[in-house]
């Protein structure tokens, strides 16, 4: 019985928000935060690089990622993160191919991808490939870009994947 009951709440927490900060992260830790350029996404970029990690924020959008990067930057002037801008258009598996090979021919590490997925536009769109938008994005392009550039990267088997999906 206690074994069901534990399977229905949430899990006590190992380890405080203070021991996840800076202080714990001894080397420089690499994330891609998809879609980093707004909302929860943006929020956690900014969380990110103030524990001074360094994270590229992978998108569409060139215009709407150097803004958000500058925003950081300026609302945290002290942090020793970085902040680069991976471009990725969902839409397109050739253009996960190359955001995958750019990020692989600067980067020997990656400590997590962060793969929130959505699309706002409603079907019948499709992507470059012809797949249903919504199928495409969320399904196909995220699988593909995680298999990518974490499984298939010749990377540390310590990767962290996280795939979320809106439901619009």
């Amino acid at each position: 019985m206690g074994n069901q009951f534990s399977q229905h709440s949430n899990p006590t927490a190992k380890f405080s928000e203070e021991e996840a900060s800076g202080a714990s992260l001894r080397r420089k830790k690499v994330f891609i935060v998809t879609d980093a350029s707004s909302g929860v996404d943006r929020k956690l970029a900014q969380l990110l690089y103030s524990l001074d990690t360094k994270i590229y924020l992978a998108g569409s959008s060139r215009e709407q990622s150097e803004q958000a990067i500058s925003e950081i930057l300026t609302a945290l002037p002290d942090s020793k993160g970085e902040l680069y801008f991976l471009e990725v258009n969902l839409e397109d598996l050739d253009s996960i191919k190359a955001a995958a090979a750019k990020f692989l021919s600067k980067e020997s590490q990656l400590d997590a991808l962060w793969n929130d997925t959505g699309v706002i536009l409603p079907s019948p769109s499709k992507t470059e490939q012809g797949h249903d938008l919504q199928l495409g994005v969320k399904c196909l392009a995220a699988s593909l870009f995680g298999k990518i550039g974490v499984r298939h990267a010749k990377l540390p088997s310590h990767v962290r994947s996280v795939q979320l999906r809106s439901t619009d």
